[in-house]
């Protein structure tokens, strides 16, 4: 991640993206870093604490930053309170053991399945690395829990479990570590993935307080790693428990099933679904990772993908359509798009609805709702949530995806680990005003491309006038 200074705002995002022009590009480097700190008008020796966060089962690719590394210590400066600091005592190579997929067996022929497919789209340089020299070091998924978590539960027993907010869960989702970066060593802690979800949504809406949901498309719900509910009150954000959904993975796969590939396809699909009906909707697949084995006997995507093929075989369909991008409009393709996107609005509104409910059986009253996590890119979704949901206000953070997780770290280490108060000063985030320039850098540009130009005395007037007259502006 980028780091943040603890005494300043967090620098801005700087996608490694839109530098080395991959979708949701791996890592992070020299190049992001040093452009977030000097958009910051920050320098390295400005920083004092880094926050560190990962894709989940995923390690550190700190070899893309130049004399950087960590050490699995706490450093002396450290001031967090962590309930795992003194229990987890790991070496790089004991969490690496941990890792469902790494990086390297995925990209140099080591192994073969689903993360192969994603590391290649998103680390397509890491092909041609020398792994023997390339450092990584292994990433901690597994933090604190409560006990009455252990118990997973379905969508309407969740509801049924009164929020117990407790202090020590705040300080249960970080691990200080030190790292070693240009000649300093530094305080560090690894955030949690879905903590630094929370925090990137919560902290940046501008509420003073709310409920907070986070999910994306992780493989299994038994456990918090696909999603949390959270309940942020001032600087301080409790984890309440585990949501066990995996809606997200299931609409992932659905997007391979019509054809659209396994990765950066969820979109497409939801903009397939409106070409159809959703005819292989049921009720009954409306749940979390518990609900779902309990009536089914197996988890949501493959009692789903069954439901959708036997469905379409009874009905009649063309079968041989299914899969087939060139015919990716033709019924079978377009009504299982549109039914896993029902079935994804009643699910999730069902997940909210629960959310509302731990908390009003906790004593706890709030009309507001963060949503984070990949899937709270789902706009329908989402419009119902707010249409129909049990809050007045819902706020989906611009960056919910993976891409806002150094700032949602680095917003969990400043307001909920080191009790700094939200200034009142604060804005909800805003995606739309991008980079900043100068009036030198966009005349520079303008002269390469031979563009004239002139500056209007009132711009707004300008615009609104283009605007008038159907033309583009931006």
């Amino acid at each position: 991640m980028p780091p943040a200074s603890c005494g300043t705002v967090p620098s801005p995002v700087a996608p490694r993206e839109r530098l080395n022009r991959t979708k949701h590009t791996l890592g992070v480097g020299d190049a992001e870093i040093d452009r977030a700190l000097s958009d910051g008008g920050l320098s390295h020796s400005d920083i004092d604490f880094v926050a560190i966060t990962s894709t989940q089962s995923v390690g550190l690719l700190t070899g893309l930053i130049d004399s950087f590394d960590i050490l699995l210590t706490p450093h002396p400066d450290d001031t967090t309170l962590s309930v795992i600091s003194q229990r987890v005592k790991l070496t790089p190579d004991q969490i690496s053991a941990r890792q469902q997929f790494s990086v390297r067996p995925a990209l140099t022929g080591e192994s073969d399945n689903f993360g192969t497919t994603l590391f290649r789209s998103v680390f397509p340089e890491g092909t041609t690395l020398d792994w023997e020299s390339f450092n990584t070091v292994g990433w901690l998924d597994n933090y604190a829990a409560a006990p009455y978590w252990i118990a997973e539960s379905g969508l309407d027993g969740l509801a049924n479990r009164p929020a117990q907010c407790l202090d020590n869960l705040r300080h249960g989702f970080h691990l200080p570590v030190t790292v070693r970066w240009r000649d300093r060593e530094l305080p560090a802690c690894f955030v949690h993935h879905h903590m630094a979800h929370g925090a990137a949504c919560y902290y940046r809406s501008g509420f003073d307080s709310a409920a907070v949901l986070t999910h994306d498309d992780f493989f299994s719900g038994t456990s918090y790693h696909s999603g949390l509910y959270l309940y942020g009150d001032g600087h301080r954000l409790w984890p309440i428990s585990p949501n066990h959904l995996t809606l997200g993975m299931a609409y992932n796969f659905a997007t391979d099933m019509v054809g659209l590939g396994l990765v950066n396809g969820a979109g497409k699909l939801m903009g397939l679904a409106p070409y159809g009906d959703p005819v292989f909707f049921d009720t009954r697949l409306v749940g979390n990772e518990t609900d779902i084995p309990e009536r089914f006997g197996s988890d949501l995507w493959t009692t789903w993908s069954a439901h959708c093929r036997q469905e379409g075989e009874r009905l009649g369909y063309d079968m041989s359509s299914l899969a087939n991008a060139a015919r990716i409009t033709k019924p079978i393709n377009a009504n299982i798009a549109a039914s896993t996107q029902l079935l994804f609005k009643e699910t999730y509104l069902a997940a909210v609805r629960s959310i509302g409910k731990i908390l009003a059986g906790g004593g706890v009253t709030t009309k507001i709702l963060c949503l984070s996590g990949g899937t709270a890119l789902n706009c329908p979704s989402n419009s119902r949530v707010w249409r129909e949901g049990p809050f007045e206000n819902v706020f989906i953070v611009p960056t919910c995806v993976d891409g806002g997780l150094a700032i949602g770290a680095s917003l969990h280490l400043y307001h909920n680990l080191l009790a700094h108060p939200i200034a009142a000063s604060d804005t909800p985030a805003t995606a739309y005003l991008g980079d900043a320039y100068g009036d030198e850098v966009l005349a520079a540009a303008l002269a390469l491309d031979g563009i004239a130009s002139e500056i209007p005395d009132d711009q707004a007037e300008a615009a609104a006038n283009d605007l008038l007259a159907d033309k583009i502006i931006g």
